[in-house]
């Protein structure tokens, strides 16, 4: 597992699409990983669930810095990480 993946915390970690690809969400806060399968469940902006293999989420997503995501989080998922 690279350590992209060792540093995902769920409902606690944002992150940001880097590449344009208009199927996916642009900023989406980490759910769950999904045991065996290689895919992240994730939630976008407006609540929408969206599963991400792994490979699709190292490639066109970063994480976001503490206190962006903490802005984002109060900002789109408050009743969701608490």
């Amino acid at each position: 597992m690279s350590d992209f993946f060792k540093n995902l915390q769920a409902r606690r970690t944002v992150l940001k699409r880097t590449k344009v690809k208009p199927e996916l969400p642009a900023v989406v806060l980490y759910i769950e990983t999904l045991g065996g399968e290689m895919k992240r469940r994730v939630l976008d902006t407006k609540g929408g669930e969206h599963l991400i293999n792994d490979k699709v989420m190292q490639s066109y997503y970063r994480v976001l810095p503490g206190s962006q995501a903490k802005e984002l989080i109060a900002q789109h998922w408050a009743s969701v990480s608490e």
